[in-house]
């Protein structure tokens, strides 16, 4: 399923849509950003395709530095050869709202 905005549409992100049958409740987990708690949900994408991370891209308003290493950081601490997946960072301009 693709729902990305076309300004992004070079980045070639894709979006999974999980659907759960009525009277199921998926577990809902939170993360905290700044002063916000961000809802996310788990999805074991490796278990159903373990080669498919190809490439990560580094969002435009990322400290480019800082993300690019937590990036290999992350791909080390969950075994990735981090020289198989392509770290690139978007070009594309951020204007803070």
């Amino acid at each position: 399923m693709f729902c990305k905005h076309r300004a992004y549409e070079s980045e070639e992100e894709y979006r999974f849509l999980q659907i759960h049958s009525a009277g199921t409740t998926p577990t809902v987990n939170y993360r905290s950003r700044s002063y916000s708690l961000i809802k996310y949900r788990e999805f074991d994408w490796r278990s159903l395709a373990a080669k498919a991370l190809k490439k990560v891209f580094i969002g435009p308003s990322a400290d480019k530095p800082k993300a690019l290493q937590f990036a290999r950081d992350c791909l080390q601490k969950a075994g990735f050869d981090d020289n198989d997946i392509e770290l690139i960072k978007s070009e594309i301009p951020y204007r803070a709202l």
